[in-house]
């Protein structure tokens, strides 16, 4: 019987043979892969069933969860997406609304273990594009960058404006816990993250780092230890990695985003976070759009106004450079970054 230890990137596309007896395609191709999923892009997907002929893109995304947690969210992260894409759907300029990943079929794989050892896999269309690295970012055209922003700005704030006490974003997990003063410490909120980063420092950081940088480490986990501890946080639907490697840009397209595996409720200054590595000035620019946008979009009984959110996304970036230099050290798969 499979189960969730026979999930791999290579045994991905036979899984989703198994699962989709109709499906067929020309060739498999491997994108950079991240922590938590295998992922696979299927090419020249044709489907055997007459119904479903002309149907499907030319390529989908294969996607499955390695841990129980991220496969039981990914029904809520289909639901979430559909709901931001109704959102941006609404705004004043359409060419505002940033691609979003459909999803076209979800299922267990048949045959596989049952309860935490179960193999979910989500088909979606893929979006096309460049990363927007801060290289492809040099690149562009003043016109480009102004609508690059402006999708950013509408991304950010359909989701931080979405009323976190109905569906679907009330059924996300949330970094607190159920008297909104405890934090939730799971596998997917960045409370949990925290805490895992941690426990991890003796490890993985006191043997690789010198003096100063360590130190700079823990000025950082220190820092993110009062900013959890805060109270009275506007909290809202948050992505959890806007960053390159999740932004896709089209020269008549404009930019798409992509996985959002890491949607919870939670402080919106994260999504500001990973901005600066495309440019430093843009979470400002970004910011400065989202406040012009939002009080338009924003539910009832939702306030927008959230001061504080640059300062507090500089934080959560010195967070984020920790926590990728944990997991260069751990595995090698992120970049080394200097800790200052």
């Amino acid at each position: 019987m499979l189960s969730i230890d026979d999930l791999t990137v290579e045994t991905l596309p036979d899984l989703v043979s198994l699962t989709w007896r109709d499906l067929m395609w020309e060739s498999v191709r491997v994108p950079i892969q991240g922590m938590d999923h295998a992922v696979v892009i299927l090419e020249g997907v044709q489907s055997t069933e007459f119904e479903f002929q002309g149907m499907l893109p030319d390529s989908l995304v294969a996607r499955a969860a390695y841990t129980n947690a991220y496969r039981k969210h990914a029904a809520l992260e289909t639901g979430v997406v559909g709901a931001l894409g109704r959102r941006l759907a609404e705004l004043p300029n359409p060419e505002d609304a940033m691609r979003l990943p459909e999803t076209l079929r979800q299922a267990h794989v048949p045959g596989t273990a049952g309860g935490p050892q179960r193999i979910r896999i989500t088909l979606l269309s893929e979006i096309p594009g460049k990363q927007l690295d801060s290289q492809l970012w040099r690149t562009l055209a003043e016109h480009q960058r102004q609508r690059a922003i402006a999708q950013l700005g509408g991304l950010l704030a359909a989701m931080h404006t979405l009323n976190p006490q109905l569906p679907p974003v009330n059924r996300l997990e949330s970094w607190w816990g159920p008297g909104q003063s405890e934090l939730n410490e799971t596998e997917r909120t960045l409370p949990g993250k925290h805490a895992l980063m941690k426990s991890r420092v003796q490890r993985y950081l006191e043997p690789n780092l010198e003096p100063a940088e360590l130190e700079a480490a823990r000025r950082a986990l220190e820092k993110m230890d009062s900013l959890l501890a805060a109270s009275g946080r506007y909290r809202c639907l948050t992505h959890g990695e806007v960053a390159p490697v999740h932004l896709r840009w089209d020269p008549r397209l404009g930019l798409g985003a992509i996985d959002f595996s890491d949607v919870t409720v939670g402080d919106p200054a994260i999504d500001y976070a990973h901005l600066h590595r495309i440019d430093p000035e843009l979470p400002a620019q970004v910011f400065a759009m989202v406040q012009e946008i939002a009080p338009e979009m924003a539910d009832p009984d939702v306030d927008p106004d959230d001061p504080g959110v640059l300062r507090r996304a500089e934080i959560y970036r010195q967070w984020d450079d920790v926590f990728l230099t944990i997991d260069h050290f751990r595995t090698g798969r992120s970049p080394r970054l200097p800790l200052t």
